[in-house]
């Protein structure tokens, strides 16, 4: 099924109702899916080829393609062409082909943590942090990935959230954070305000480089959010 209706049906559009869906095809010959994922700070918002972008790189593949559907107004496509030096196409692989990034749970979680690690793209900051979220499905991984326009870079959290989302996931379950450069391992503000719209009384853990860790919910690293209930929805 060339036309992947169903990467359009798992787009997070709550707030535009718009979805949008992308195909990156890496180095290697893989797919990999990215979908639109809205969040109600609206400038944290996760563009489809950025996450299809960032779920190739996150898997350790080198992004070659970019595929999108017909008349497909990516605001960004020219920074992310010369950046990567890209070839846009508007034929898409067979739904069978894409990768699948759920994965299922293996039994070290913590060493599977500190492995992912190698795979963060960190050329601005020298700053490695791996992320797994446990889902309905399985487990779904990212790490943070850096450009030069920094702006347009992801946290380990947010790739492995626009992951999940283009892999139909289904419920996030929990969160694994670890960053062994940091002296204190926490997500970012960014990253509080987009865990906390997927998981909210979720447990997210927090592995520290003395051996041990913490959890909280999503809703404790955010006390006094904004839950923007007034805004317009489609």
């Amino acid at each position: 099924m060339k036309s992947l209706k169903i990467l359009e049906s798992r787009a997070y559009t709550p707030y535009s109702g718009s979805p949008q869906y992308a195909v990156v095809k890496g180095k290697s010959g893989n797919y990999y899916p990215g979908v639109r994922v809205e969040n109600v700070s609206y400038p944290l918002s996760i563009t489809a080829v950025q996450a299809a972008l960032y779920g190739c790189m996150s898997e350790s593949d080198i992004p070659v393609e970019i595929i999108l559907p017909e008349g497909d107004s990516e605001f960004l496509i020219d920074y992310w062409k010369s950046h990567f030096s890209l070839k846009i196409s508007h034929t898409f692989p067979e739904e069978s082909e894409l990768t699948n990034y759920i994965l299922q749970p293996g039994n070290e979680l913590r060493k599977d943590l500190e492995k992912l690690l190698e795979r963060a793209s960190v050329s601005e900051s020298n700053f490695p942090v791996a992320c797994i979220l446990e889902t309905e499905k399985g487990w779904v991984t990212g790490v943070n990935i850096e450009v030069g326009s920094w702006p347009l870079g992801l946290c380990a959290e947010r790739v492995a959230i626009s992951k999940a989302v283009a892999s139909g996931a289904g419920q996030i379950l929990a969160a694994h954070v670890t960053a062994p450069k940091s002296d204190y391992v926490s997500p970012c503000g960014a990253c509080r305000q987009v865990l906390f719209e997927h998981l909210m009384s979720k447990r997210v853990y927090l592995y520290q480089n003395d051996g041990g860790y913490f959890d909280v919910t999503a809703e404790q690293l955010l006390p006094y959010h904004f839950k923007g209930d007034v805004l317009k929805k489609f």
